[in-house]
């Protein structure tokens, strides 16, 4: 049986060294495109920055605008023959009794749990340890 071998040849030597030499130079234009992407990345950020910016200010500025227009129409409004005064919403004092009906209701929804449970077993499967806990 013959060995295939590839023949050593300064030709071979010489054409890794032409690649070699070729792949440098690609790697040298890759990073000179990278840095002039990179350049015009960060241009075309700050020029964006600046477009939102003048954005948000003038979304500012047109809230004010309508916000300004509003009142003026409900000025006009009150000096109008026909206007009446709107009365205000009455106020309700929310007492710490919200806290303990909502202690109620959890105490409710719990007992109702437990008596649906005991009326409709059938469409609540649980295990005897949660059985046992409902049923205390």
């Amino acid at each position: 049986m013959t060995k295939n071998t590839l023949p050593v040849s300064n030709d071979n030597e010489q054409d890794q060294l032409l690649l070699k030499a070729k792949i440098n130079l690609l790697q040298k234009e890759l990073n000179d495109i990278e840095q002039k992407t990179n350049a015009f990345e960060a241009i075309l950020r700050s020029h964006l920055i600046d477009e939102l910016i003048e954005e948000q200010e003038l979304t500012v500025l047109y809230k004010k605008v309508q916000l300004a227009k509003k009142e003026r129409r409900f000025a006009q409004k009150k000096k109008g023959k026909n206007f009446k005064d709107l009365e205000g919403l009455k106020v309700i004092v929310k007492n710490n009794a919200n806290n303990t009906s909502e202690d109620n209701q959890k105490k409710k929804n719990a007992c109702i749990g437990k008596r649906c449970f005991l009326c409709i077993p059938i469409n609540f499967r649980c295990t005897t340890k949660k059985l046992t806990l409902l049923q205390k």
